[in-house]
């Protein structure tokens, strides 16, 4: 989410606002963080917030937009190499990205459910990648022929749920990271080829 066009001010003091709910949702919770709070954190007046946002619903979706484009950048920046194990891979990628969105949802928690608007557009960007990963794995004869799209809608519910039972449980990101490996694996087991390729040997 880019910053309003509408009349408001876009400026470095714009960007100091974003930053400064940042780091006020990781240390208050999203459900502890009102505009008197940054007003007074950052000592300025409703005016010079005003001016350059909404509300804070709005700096709210650029905080969270933000965080979203930085998970993704897990999975869109990652290059096999061609060499290595091609599942040892991928659970690699997704052990980035519970370790990035655990922490985001223990911060965030509900607001992807309360947007359903970000929620799907976020949902069918991952699936897609998924998919991708999943049909590449299939023509290099690392896994079997199977359903790419639903395997990757599958994979996605399991991170998600993962995501949500994790964080409600009191997991410390160390237990449920090593809970996600062990179920993920067991994913990529079930997916693998009976015959050995290169990426396996």
């Amino acid at each position: 989410m880019a910053f309003s066009n509408d009349k408001k001010i876009v400026d470095n003091i714009s960007e100091d606002i974003v930053n400064k709910l940042t780091e006020m949702i990781y240390s208050k919770g999203m459900n502890n963080v009102t505009v008197k709070d940054i007003l007074k954190e950052m000592d300025m007046t409703n005016r010079v917030f005003y001016n350059r946002f909404q509300n804070i619903e709005e700096v709210f979706g650029i905080v969270h937009q933000r965080l979203i484009d930085k998970t993704r950048k897990c999975i869109a920046e990652a290059k096999y190499d061609g060499k290595s194990d091609y599942c040892e891979f991928l659970t690699s990628i997704a052990m980035s990205v519970i370790e990035q969105t655990y922490e985001n949802k223990l911060y965030f928690s509900g607001y992807t459910y309360e947007n359903g608007d970000v929620n799907n557009s976020n949902r069918k960007w991952w699936i897609e990648k998924i998919s991708e990963l999943i049909r590449y794995g299939i023509d290099i004869g690392v896994f079997k022929e199977t359903d790419a799209h639903m395997i990757s809608y599958a994979i996605w519910c399991y991170c998600r749920s993962f995501n949500s039972y994790s964080v409600g449980d009191n997991l410390s990101i160390d237990e449920a990271l090593l809970a996600f490996k062990m179920g993920f694996e067991c994913i990529m087991r079930g997916l693998k080829s009976d015959k050995k390729t290169e990426a396996q040997i």
